[in-house]
């Protein structure tokens, strides 16, 4: 998903869930900020004090995407979550949507709204669970079970439609990593008998960004068949997109239930009477920048509200002023440093927890 949604979807779907408009946007922008803190800088205090970054994305082109280690930190945990099905290792880290795993992930964060970093943890499960809706069939390590049939894509719609909504990503994505989104090692391969044989793609990779785009219905294949779901391959983005929102919707009505500091009941919108308008968005064939009108034209429609910009640097540049503060403690009260907190316990939580306690040692 891209910022259509994890941010402008997120904060209409939490607002319409009875969440407090500043508590909407904090959790808005903390499911948007996973696809942006890419950083690993230090910032110190002249008292001593240092914010450290966490970082939950890479650059496309970030050599660090090679790294088999570090897709186990960045990847697995926030954007391919692991379904935790099949009877292999490889098998249980392919993501699926809604599955059991990413559910008792979401009911565990739901049981952490007293931390001082709640909202901004609703925002990374916001993230990590919508992204399991359109990440499905895929995992977050490099694997031949991600590689795909370069000439096997299908699409119900026209060339022209898709490419004008991809704009320049879809050619600079293919020209600088092929069709299998960037030939990486075995996430095996280190303890195989013969070395680095074999070679595979990160994630859906080799799709370039068609699961992102919530109107597109398209197939392919997979190169190892046999290796992989056939269920996966025949895709109705509008559909699990659909799925997705109800299920954030969802998510956030919970919250404000057991957590009424953020409630606002006035803003409350039923899904069957939110749907018919989020499905319009999904079925709007059209770049994201399309979609973010849409849901601007939603808040204004259903909330009597606008919803503000979103802009990284408002966060990056809260870690940069971290030095000119008076004191170094006043910094935990920044929602940057709060997303960092939130980053580096659902990491901990899912890779040496929730995981493990399933089957999965992925670190």
């Amino acid at each position: 998903m891209q910022v259509d949604m994890h941010y402008y979807g997120t904060y209409v779907l939490a607002r319409a869930a009875g969440v407090k408009t500043e508590s909407a946007r904090t959790i808005a922008y903390a499911a948007q900020f996973v696809d942006n803190s890419i950083a690993r800088e230090i910032d110190d205090h002249e008292d001593g004090g240092k914010i450290i970054a966490v970082p939950t994305a890479h650059h496309v082109g970030s050599l660090r995407n090679r790294d088999k280690n570090d897709q186990r930190y960045i990847w697995v945990p926030f954007h391919f979550f692991p379904g935790g099905e099949g009877a292999t290792w490889t098998d249980k880290l392919i993501c699926h949507k809604d599955s059991d795993l990413v559910r008792e992930m979401v009911k565990h964060h739901l049981n952490q709204c007293t931390r001082p970093y709640a909202l901004e943890l609703m925002g990374v499960a916001a993230h990590v669970y919508a992204d399991t809706f359109v990440h499905y069939g895929f995992s977050g390590v490099s694997s031949r079970r991600n590689r795909v049939k370069g000439d096997s894509f299908k699409l119900a719609h026209s060339k022209k439609v898709v490419e004008a909504a991809l704009g320049k990503s879809l050619g600079q994505w293919f020209s600088k990593w092929g069709q299998q989104g960037g030939l990486l090692t075995n996430v095996r391969s280190a303890i195989s008998n013969i070395g680095e044989t074999y070679s595979g793609a990160l994630g859906h990779g080799g799709t370039s960004n068609y699961p992102d785009l919530p109107f597109l219905r398209w197939e392919f294949e997979y190169e190892y068949p046999d290796l992989t779901n056939p269920e996966f391959c025949k895709r109705d983005n509008q559909a699990t997109f659909l799925e997705g929102a109800e299920a954030l919707h969802r998510m956030f009505v919970a919250f404000v239930g057991s957590n009424s500091e953020h409630q606002d009941p006035d803003s409350f919108i039923e899904w069957d009477d939110l749907q018919s308008t989020v499905e319009e968005i999904f079925a709007t064939e059209g770049n994201k920048k399309a979609r973010i009108k849409m849901w601007q034209h939603a808040a204004s429609h259903l909330l009597a509200e606008y919803i503000p910009k979103y802009d990284a640097d408002d966060w990056n540049n809260q870690q940069n002023d971290f030095g000119k503060l008076k004191d170094s403690d006043e910094g935990a009260n920044l929602p940057i440093y709060r997303f960092f907190q939130a980053a580096s316990y659902h990491r901990h939580y899912v890779l040496r927890d929730l995981l493990p306690s399933h089957g999965v040692v992925v670190v």
